[in-house]
């Protein structure tokens, strides 16, 4: 009996030592990243959890913790859990993933901003952290100009067209005659009338021009901010004086017939000149067959005589 009594004292205190032991093997984890609002994970599963945060309920023993952020890469780190005991992470400092992004503006070499910190210049490109970033281009004599841009694991090419900040001149021109044209710097802009806005503060050499005038020259300073009225009276190259116009009228006249005698009457013949006589010896025609014969007033009777001594001839046979 004494025996079997000391084996149940002997358990009861083995239980007594051990049950605590199991029942209070726990601890809490505390985490906290840079940025913030990382997913917690404990030993590869999800824990609801966001830093900075606290895992509670952790056997003791070595743990792993990963914080997981879109844009950064995931942060691996151990943590030793002490029974009733919270163990603390550092301030887990997350890399940020990152991307190229070319900037251009027009002009070019204007200050590139990215969330307020200074990157450097356009035409240039920059890594950039994944995310939502604010980019501000910052030029003199030019509006500031901003954008937001989602940078990604795409390389991505951002342009920029600036806007004077300078409040510039105009000129307004004029003349008479009008509609002549109007050069500055020996550059054609148009017409007059005409304004030629967005000028520089400056001189300007200005040349007015129509055809049949004396060309109207002059030096123009244009302040920023006003208009400047130019009237050109231009001169004439020529006396522009009224002439009548002159009305040819063409009469159509009709030429009576001329006949020989009014030919004759009103053609003028050369008096002087004198005739020669010719001294070439004219061949004799030589012989034809058949000579032609003079007419003479026998033939008939000799004709009548001959018909007459036939017909007797006849008879007599």
């Amino acid at each position: 009996m004494i025996k079997k009594f000391l084996v149940y004292i002997g358990l009861i205190m083995t239980l007594t030592v051990v049950l605590p032991a199991s029942v209070s093997a726990v601890g809490n984890i505390s985490v906290a990243s840079s940025p913030g609002g990382a997913e917690i994970y404990l030993d590869d599963s999800t824990t609801g959890l966001y830093t900075p945060g606290i895992i509670e309920s952790v056997t003791a023993g070595t743990h792993t913790v990963k914080l997981m952020l879109t844009g950064y890469e995931t942060s691996s780190n151990t943590a030793y859990v002490t029974d009733n005991l919270t163990s603390t992470i550092d301030t887990v400092t997350l890399t940020n993933l990152t991307s190229e992004v070319y900037f251009y503006s027009y002009p070019p070499e204007a200050t590139v901003y990215v969330d307020g910190t200074k990157k450097g210049y356009t035409n240039d490109s920059f890594t950039i952290g994944y995310g939502s970033r604010e980019i501000v281009l910052v030029l003199d004599d030019y509006e500031n100009w901003s954008s937001t841009l989602l940078v990604n694991s795409s390389t991505q090419s951002l342009t920029a067209e600036l806007e004077s900040s300078v409040v510039n001149g105009s000129i307004y021109f004029t003349s008479s005659p009008s509609n002549a044209e109007v050069y500055i710097f020996e550059e054609y802009y148009g017409t007059t009338p005409l304004t030629v806005d967005d000028l520089e503060e400056g001189s300007y050499d200005v040349i007015i021009y129509k055809s049949g005038y004396e060309n109207w020259t002059d030096v123009v300073y244009v302040t920023a901010g006003e208009e400047y009225d130019e009237d050109a009276d231009l001169d004439a190259t020529e006396t522009t004086a009224t002439t009548a116009a002159t009305t040819v009228t063409t009469v159509r006249t009709s030429t009576p017939v001329q006949t020989i005698a009014t030919v004759a009457a009103v053609k003028t013949y050369d008096l002087t000149t004198t005739k020669v006589k010719s001294t070439v010896t004219v061949p004799t025609p030589w012989p034809t067959d058949t000579p032609t014969a003079a007419s003479s007033p026998l033939d008939p009777l000799l004709i009548i005589g001959a018909v007459g001594m036939g017909l007797v001839v006849i008879k007599r046979h």
